[in-house]
């Protein structure tokens, strides 16, 4: 990211980037900080997405020159480049360009077929940002909170960071809702994450396992939207989905032994006595048979998703409502 981050500030770029990451609030910052390194009149722009992605107008953009400017930035934003058929024509027309374009390709996660990657690699840069480590999403919000002279008590930042998840993405929606709502206070309490910080992911797909066993498409189809909307990388909601099931059939086995609920908080490394009582709910009334089988659902279709041989939001619409 530092490379990245001097490349933009020295105008030095490189003729091609990948840049990976589960956490799409840094896809859309890096994608940002291209666009606005240069201004408008000296910068072309082009941008391809899924919706709008045809082979012979990538082409066409690649291998023309930049018109009254100094460089043309094209941008991939999630396109699944590696998976083209075409891919190696792909790299033949970079290796074909001029070097006034700058060529920036965004995925949510490390392509299996590496052809590509590999390219990135030899002619230009490729990082992977994984998931941000608490003390970098502490100086986050301790940022954020300064930009609004505000504050908030290392003990409420760590609340906020464990009812996001210590997810990026959510993390920057809900911090923009509670210094909204905070305006005109100089300190955030405790309640003012409380009023206005959504349910986290962790709490989000619990009631959608309840739902799923309660047979309750409506809540489900709902709950789904929702973490949707919420832009979480869809593989990071199958682990979650899958962990969570075998902390359920974890607890179920606890439960049968006698195993107090202090006790069950340690052996499961969980911080909280809200989420192993939420565990325990859905636990008591589930089946475990039922329990594994899911499990090794998951397992299967997971193990399609990660060879490629099934979409990976296919996959989590087939774990969520089969």
């Amino acid at each position: 990211m530092k490379k990245v981050n001097q490349d933009l500030k020295n105008n030095t770029l490189e003729k091609i980037y990948m840049i990976c990451s589960e956490e799409h609030y840094i896809l859309r910052d890096f994608k940002n900080k291209f666009i606005s390194s240069f201004n408008s009149d000296d910068f072309n722009y082009f941008l391809f997405e899924r919706d709008n992605f045809n082979d012979l107008e990538v082409k066409n953009c690649i291998l023309s020159h930049s018109f009254f400017v100094e460089k043309k930035l094209i941008i991939f934003d999630n396109v699944n480049l590696s998976d083209s058929k075409n891919i190696d024509e792909f790299i033949d027309c970079i290796k074909a360009s001029f070097d006034t374009n700058v060529i920036l390709i965004l995925e949510n996660e490390v392509p299996k077929k590496k052809k590509l990657v590999d390219f990135v690699k030899e002619n230009g840069y490729f990082v992977e940002v994984k998931e941000q480590s608490r003390d970098i999403l502490v100086k986050y919000i301790t940022k954020k909170l300064n930009e609004n002279k505000m504050q908030m008590s290392l003990s409420n930042v760590s609340y906020l960071l464990d009812k996001t998840n210590d997810n990026l993405s959510i993390l920057n929606n809900e911090l923009e809702k509670v210094i909204c709502y905070s305006i005109g206070k100089s300190v955030i309490e405790k309640t003012d994450i409380d009023e206005i910080v959504s349910n986290t992911l962790e709490d989000k797909v619990y009631k959608m396992i309840e739902s799923i066993n309660k047979s309750d498409i409506k809540s489900v189809v709902s709950l789904y939207s929702e973490l949707v909307a919420l832009n979480v990388n869809l593989s990071s909601i199958i682990s979650k989905i899958r962990y969570n099931y075998v902390q359920i059939l974890k607890v179920k086995n606890l439960i049968d032994e006698g195993i107090t609920i202090d006790a069950m908080l340690k052996r499961l490394n969980l911080k909280w006595k809200w989420q192993i009582d939420k565990i325990i709910n859905i636990a008591r009334k589930t089946d475990p048979e039922k329990i594994l089988n899911k499990i090794r659902y998951i397992l299967e279709l997971d193990k399609e998703r990660l060879s490629g041989n099934i979409d990976q939001k296919i996959a989590l619409e087939l774990i969520i409502f089969c």
